[in-house]
């Protein structure tokens, strides 16, 4: 399963050049994983763009601190659950169904006889 994500370019070019201008990247993901930190990871950046835009001056590391804690840990936390779920998944896959065992030996069981005292 690949799909290709199509994204602007413009923050990862910001970052190193300030004059850069909008670009789009094409990127080819492998899974659902794949997809889900591709996407996140450029919502992350926006939200911390907009956390030091926004702050008041002399709070900006604060504030993207903050912004940061907050959604890289709903990142991690989605990609550990959408990790976790393909790998049951992958598992209950690879299972044998449930089938009764068969009984070595069909002699009837004889009962235990209480002792007596």
């Amino acid at each position: 399963m690949y799909e290709e994500l199509l994204f602007p370019f413009s923050f990862w070019n910001l970052a190193m050049d300030r004059t850069a201008t909008s670009e789009t990247l094409t990127i080819t993901v492998h899974s659902a994983l794949e997809k889900l930190l591709v996407e996140q990871a450029l919502l992350v950046a926006q939200e911390l763009r907009r956390a030091t835009a926004t702050a008041p001056d002399g709070h900006v590391l604060q504030h993207a601190e903050e912004s940061v804690v907050l959604h890289g840990r709903e990142l991690l936390r989605r990609a550990l659950e959408l990790a976790t779920q393909d790998h049951v998944d992958q598992a209950q896959k690879k299972m044998l169904p449930c089938e009764p065992a068969p009984v070595a030996n069909a002699s009837p069981t004889k009962a235990a006889t209480p002792k007596k005292p």
